[in-house]
C-alpha cells in the first residue's frame, strides 16, 4: 500500500488532502510537524497526490511521505507542558518541578547541543529556567528552554 500508514486506536486521523503546513502528523512512525506540503496530479491518477516534508519533534530529523489525498494520516496526541528546572544530576538526568509541586525525573538532557548548553549554563548561573516538554506516543523530550527572573 502507500507509505507507512498503520491505524493506531489512540490517535485521530485526518485525510492527507486536509493537512497543511504547521500541522502535526505521523511520518514513518514518528510524530512530525509538517514543514512543506505539495499537491500534484500524477499521470493517469484519479486523485491528487500529497507530498509531505516534516520535522521529527523529538530529534529534528527531516522525514518525507507521499500519499493520495484521500488517504487517512495519523495525527499524534501531543501535549506541551512547562516545568521549572530543579536539578541536573551527574548522569545527565534532569529533575523538573511542575506547577502543582510534583517532580518529574524521567528525562535526560536533550541531545540538541544548543538546548543542552542553555540548560547547563542556566543551571550553573543563579537564574531560573523553564523548560517545555513535548509528549507524544509514549515518548517525551525537552524541546525549548527560557529564562525566568530568578530561583
Amino acid at each position: 500500500m502507500y507509505g507507512s500508514y498503520q491505524q493506531h486506536s489512540t490517535q485521530n486521523t485526518k485525510n492527507a488532502g486536509d493537512i497543511s503546513k504547521g500541522d502535526y502528523i505521523i511520518i514513518k512512525d514518528r510524530p512530525c510537524q509538517v514543514t512543506e506540503v505539495s499537491t500534484y496530479r500524477a499521470y493517469r491518477r484519479r486523485y491528487p497526490i500529497c507530498h509531505f516534508v516534516g520535522t521529527d519533534i523529538f530529534n529534528g530529523r527531516k522525514l518525507e511521505e507521499i500519499l493520495p489525498s484521500y488517504y487517512p494520516c495519523d495525527v499524534p496526541q501531543l501535549s506541551f507542558d512547562d516545568y521549572k528546572l530543579d536539578d541536573v544530576t551527574s548522569d545527565d538526568r534532569v529533575i523538573l518541578l511542575a506547577k502543582d509541586g510534583t517532580t518529574r525525573n524521567d528525562l535526560g538532557l536533550p541531545t540538541d547541543a544548543t538546548l543542552r548548553k542553555k540548560i547547563l549554563d542556566g543551571y550553573d548561573n543563579p537564574r531560573g529556567l523553564t523548560v517545555t516538554v513535548a509528549s507524544a506516543n509514549g515518548e517525551a523530550n525537552i524541546i525549548a528552554v527560557k529564562e525566568d527572573g530568578g530561583r
